[in-house]
């Protein structure tokens, strides 16, 4: 229980969205009252509690910031074992290539809980993510191409433009409407030719992203469906590897402060690094 947020939960923020809505003005988490009520409606003489995840038992997957910031080292680790290999070792080891493949659903799972958190689209963390992506993600194609690329020069563009993709897709679905929703489309069947991984990638980002918003056994499902359909480019299934990893984590709690920049900073400094040492004789 003490895993769950008391206060500012989803189901919570959609209750005062609908009372604000229809007019109504209320306090939130008042201490003076018996038992701190969510919301006090004080003109009606009222008090609103509201018991979700843990009372409904919707077993929804809490992680604290210091799991969260490992796994997303752990991703980078295992991004760049792969490039060392690739880059270095002239692909020479399989084994790195294998574990380099655990990296894009560690990268997903992560982005998509951030954006998954309550209230993440009234702060501004979806724009601010795709933000940042788009800066760094810029800078670190220059040593990308430098390196060779994937395919052709730039093209397709590195797994930032992916992870981009997938935010800007999350964000319009949660905006919603019938416009956005067919908006998301488009950006994804296009986006899906132009970034690393593809369609498959950008689909195991965003049904990480729907399974911490809504956690059911038909988006796990599909999740892991979107994992095991990145065969077609990886050749492998190791990228359901990064299920025993993501779910294990659920029960770890590790204390480490979190950097905003890290993986942004990290990403372009690392190729960079990769090129000058490529390129030595």
């Amino acid at each position: 229980m003490r895993r769950i947020g008391r206060k500012d939960t989803a189901p919570e923020l959609a209750v005062r969205k609908f009372l604000h809505a229809a007019g109504l003005r209320f306090r939130i988490h008042v201490r003076e009252l018996p038992g701190t009520p969510d919301i006090v409606l004080p003109r009606h003489r009222t008090v609103v509690f509201v018991h979700g995840c843990f009372w409904h038992g919707h077993h929804c997957m809490m992680l604290s910031s210091g799991t969260l910031e490992a796994l997303k080292w752990l991703a980078l680790l295992l991004m760049t074992i792969d490039h060392v290999n690739k880059h270095l070792l002239h692909a020479s080891v399989p084994e790195l290539f294998a574990a380099g493949r655990l990296a894009l659903p560690l990268f997903g799972f992560v982005l998509g809980y951030n954006l998954a958190r309550p209230g993440a689209l009234a702060k501004g963390v979806y724009p601010r993510a795709a933000g940042r992506l788009v800066v760094f993600g810029s800078i670190a194609t220059v040593p990308f191409i430098a390196l060779g690329g994937l395919g052709w020069g730039w093209w397709p563009f590195n797994i930032m433009a992916t992870l981009l993709v997938a935010t800007l897709c999350a964000w319009l679905i949660e905006i919603g409407g019938p416009a956005r929703l067919a908006l998301a489309g488009v950006v994804f069947i296009v986006g899906g030719t132009l970034v690393e991984f593809w369609w498959p990638g950008l689909a195991a980002c965003l049904l990480a992203w729907a399974y911490c918003s809504r956690p059911s056994w038909v988006t796990l499902a599909l999740w892991v469906g979107a994992l095991a359909s990145l065969y077609v480019i990886n050749r492998n299934l190791w990228a359901l590897a990064a299920f025993p990893l993501i779910f294990a984590a659920g029960h770890v709690k590790l204390n480490r402060p979190r950097g905003r920049f890290g993986f942004y900073v990290y990403y372009p400094v690392h190729l960079a690094v990769l090129w000058g040492l490529a390129r030595l004789p």
